[in-house]
């Protein structure tokens, strides 16, 4: 680890840059062209009257345009901050169950934010289980992808000592996930 503020300020601004390139390009490719192919399967597997109607997100269905784009590149953002944040956090959760609490809580908050039981995402396109199916696994491999490449991020490790620190962001997380999980768990039981 370099020694001084300089040189570890510097090595955990390259280290927060590498976090964020690799989590971007895993939001990129899983969650914003995965996405958008999921949607694609989904519009062909649907009745035609969904084409051109608006998804809960404002993205006309079956259209591809400057709405894309923009889907894209907030996937990409997306991926980069959750590359960061698991990067802050991680260091504080216990070892042992620092992927699975983390991929656990991307994959509730991603799901909870998607999935609505009022939308015509998951009322209107089918089959209703792809929908719903198809959002989890990809929540859980942008996770994992970034799991495995800020793993070896070990600069913060010194600052997550205190039992009280690790405490608070193990309770904090558990909480994220409890919440989540409950809002996630709700509409699904709605929808199907």
């Amino acid at each position: 680890m370099p020694s001084g503020f300089r040189p570890t300020f510097a090595h955990l601004l390259r280290r927060a840059w590498l976090a964020g390139a690799a989590g971007g390009f895993a939001g990129f490719l899983i969650g914003g062209v995965g996405g958008r192919l999921a949607m694609f399967i989904l519009r062909l597997t649907s009745d035609d009257f969904v084409r051109g109607a608006e998804s809960d997100d404002g993205f006309t269905i079956g259209r591809f345009s400057f709405e894309t784009g923009f889907l894209l590149i907030v996937t990409a953002a997306l991926g980069s901050v959750a590359a960061i944040a698991y990067m802050s956090v991680r260091p504080a959760l216990p070892v042992r169950w620092r992927r699975a609490m983390w991929a656990t809580l991307c994959g509730a908050i991603g799901g909870a934010a998607i999935i609505h039981s009022d939308g015509i995402d998951f009322n209107l396109l089918e089959p209703t289980a792809l929908a719903g199916v198809g959002i989890v696994p990809g929540a859980v491999i942008v996770a994992t992808a970034i799991v495995a490449v800020v793993a070896q991020v070990d600069v913060l490790r010194s600052i997550a000592t205190h039992v009280a620190l690790r405490a608070a962001v193990c309770v904090g997380l558990a909480g994220l996930i409890v919440l989540a999980l409950a809002d996630l768990t709700d509409d699904v039981r709605t929808l199907l």
